[in-house]
């Protein structure tokens, strides 16, 4: 996940995530974003060379 800057104050953006609910709100003012959570690492699925 990258630092995000607010479009309001160019203040730092801080995520939180509430169940399935993703909010991001900015530290300086009252802006916020909700959206839906998604994972911040995807898995992948790497294939062991045998030696």
């Amino acid at each position: 996940m990258t630092m995000k800057f607010c479009p309001k104050c160019k203040g730092l953006l801080v995520p939180k995530s509430i169940g399935e609910r993703f909010i991001v709100k900015c530290k300086n003012c009252d802006f916020f974003l909700e959206g839906k959570a998604k994972p911040l690492i995807e898995e992948e699925k790497i294939k062991h060379k045998k030696r």
